[in-house]
Formats: C-alpha cells, structure tokens, sequence
C-alpha cells in the first residue's frame, strides 16, 4: 500500500491588494486548482482530510507585458512564478481577475509534506553536503547545488524544486 502524504495547498498573490482581496484571489485559484485536478489523489487528501491553505506574498503581476505607453517591459513577478512551476512540472492552477485589468492575482497548487515538515524530512546536515576529500568548505554556490542534488535523490525533482523555491515566499 502507498504512503499517504498530507498536503497543503499554498497560494500566491500580488501583494499590492488588500488581505481580504488576496484571500479572494486565493479562492478563486484554488476553485481553478479543483477543476483541473478534482480527480488526483492528492487533491482528494487534501480536499477530504488535510484543508490547510497557506497564502503567500507572490509579488506584482505585468501580464501584459506592456507599460501605459504600450513598450515592452518585463513581465510581473506572478508570471515568472507560473512559469517556474510549469516549467518544473507542478500540477498549478491561474487565475486572472477581470476587475483588476485582467492581472495574474493568484496561484494554487499543492504541496506534500516532504516539502515543509523539516521534523520527519529535514534539511542536510553540513557533512551531507561537504566534500568528503576534507579540503576547504563549500561556497554558496555549491551549498545550494548539493542541497538540490540532496533533494533530488531522495524524495525527486518536483519535491527538491519545491523544498529550494518556497523559501524566498513570505506570508501574505
């Protein structure tokens, strides 16, 4: 029999809206996020056991990608973060709000516990992710690098992206 993960689902808002406005938007993701997914077994633990939402400061959203004065200018921190997650294959829901000029106002998807319960999962102690040479210690770079790799071959891909991604995310 499978191990059942408890999910939450997390949420990403602009940041420029109001608390109650950015629970609004999270609802109208997370509707998207249930029609898209009704089916799959971690929205049925979710929906029938777990109900945690966290909401999350996802930043401005420029879906348009275009100034008042119509030139080109770089896309909003909402669409950047949609594309990293399709890019890196998690089930998202979009949800774009007719009232604020069609903005990119939130995001839903869900996330298993390997990603946020640091007690039964937790982070790689400095000798996971030394050399084990015993020469000078890990730069940033690598530190970040081997705790991705870390991820990646125990719990995979999407979990690591997810474990690494969220934590530049504060609450809403």
């Amino acid at each position: 029999m499978e191990e059942v993960l408890k999910q939450r689902m997390y949420h990403l808002t602009m940041y420029n809206i109001s608390p109650i406005q950015q629970g609004i938007q999270s609802y109208h993701a997370g509707i998207e996020y249930a029609m898209m997914y009704f089916d799959t077994p971690e929205f049925q633990q979710w929906a029938t056991k777990d109900k945690v939402v966290i909401i999350l400061n996802g930043g401005t959203s420029n879906h348009m990608g275009h100034d008042m004065w119509d030139n080109p200018c770089e896309q909003g921190s909402m669409e950047t973060h949609g594309y990293a997650l399709m890019q890196n294959n998690i089930k998202h829901s979009r949800f774009h709000e007719p009232d604020l000029n069609n903005s990119f106002s939130g995001i839903a998807f869900l996330v298993d516990e390997r990603v946020w319960d640091r007690e039964n999962y937790p982070d790689p102690s400095i000798s996971d992710l030394c050399d084990t040479n015993g020469y000078a210690p890990p730069t940033t770079a690598d530190v970040q690098e081997r705790t991705l790799k870390f991820f990646t071959d125990r719990y995979g891909a999407e979990v690591a992206f997810l474990r690494t991604w969220l934590k530049q995310f504060r609450l809403a």
